[in-house]
């Protein structure tokens, strides 16, 4: 599951980028723009970024590299469970910090040239590894670049 190659190498062409950023703005932009944000909503925010790194760094440590082990394709049910903890615990507006968090995420992703899961992007970031869970929303621009560069 990690990728032998460093964090910094970009695995990502201009088309893949592109489709990372526009996605990752719309994301973080359009829940804020309809349900603003509060310094609730930012904290928040924060401790779900925190649970998720974590997260995804206990759930990926010494996993074999293949593509979705069983482990690593039940982390989004651990990450959308880690958000209804938090949504139940502070009033906050889930659809502005889980977007924001998938949002930034894709936007660091895009920024780093990683091509897995946005999931693991912030995970990634922090650690320094490349832990790889194939990203199928954007397979298809990654291989739009893998046929350009061809």
């Amino acid at each position: 599951m990690t990728d032998s190659a460093s964090y910094h190498d970009r695995r990502i062409g201009p088309v893949g980028t592109v489709a990372r950023v526009a996605v990752g703005l719309a994301v973080v932009i359009v829940p804020i723009a309809l349900g603003g944000i509060s310094w609730i909503d930012v904290a928040a925010l924060a401790a779900y970024a925190v649970f998720a790194t974590a997260t995804v760094t206990a759930i990926s440590a010494g996993l074999p590299r293949q593509q979705c082990s069983g482990l690593e394709c039940c982390l989004i049910v651990v990450l959308i469970g880690e958000a209804a903890v938090l949504g139940a615990a502070v009033p906050a507006n889930l659809n502005v910090v889980v977007g924001s968090f998938l949002g930034i995420s894709m936007l660091l992703a895009a920024a780093s040239g990683y091509s897995g899961c946005e999931l693991t992007a912030l995970s990634n970031a922090v650690t320094g590894r490349r832990d790889h869970l194939g990203c199928l929303l954007f397979a298809p621009f990654d291989a739009a670049d893998g046929r350009r560069q061809s």
